[in-house]
């Protein structure tokens, strides 16, 4: 989108949540619709007639099984010294992934634990994001 963008002669996105939020925030749908978005879900908001699984890593499944698209690059990774081990592989990563993103995600696996630490957020409860510096990008 940023390659078709900057030949153009347009502004360029900062990042992968700039261009999909101002893809959104278009008064023209179809701005929006000519726009190559893709998600990944991770949580839901609300939920009727069913209950919430224990885990994120059992929500995730149960995401898939419904047929919605799940980062196929989750994992459950355990302390500090695993957050930091999987941030470092998909900084190293992030250049060769079919997708773009400019960080990463922690989520507590306990719903339970999630609700505990609560959130003045609202839905970042129980998760932490990690940003990775901006790429560089050579001008064309």
């Amino acid at each position: 989108m940023n390659e078709q963008a900057r030949a153009r002669g347009e502004k360029v996105f900062v990042n992968p949540r700039n261009a999909a939020a101002g893809s959104l925030r278009q008064l023209d749908a179809r701005v929006t619709a000519a726009r190559p978005l893709a998600a990944f879900f991770y949580a839901l908001g609300e939920l009727e007639g069913a209950s919430l699984p224990e885990r994120q890593a059992q929500l995730l499944q149960w995401l898939r099984t419904l047929g919605l698209p799940v980062s196929p690059d989750t994992r459950s990774v355990r302390g500090v010294a695993g957050c930091l081990a999987y941030y470092r592989e998909m900084g190293e990563r992030r250049r060769s992934l079919p997708y773009q993103i400019d960080g990463v995600v922690y989520k507590l696996d306990r719903r339970a634990d999630q609700e505990r630490l609560g959130s003045c957020h609202g839905p970042r409860a129980g998760r932490s994001p990690t940003s990775f510096p901006p790429m560089r990008h050579s001008p064309s």
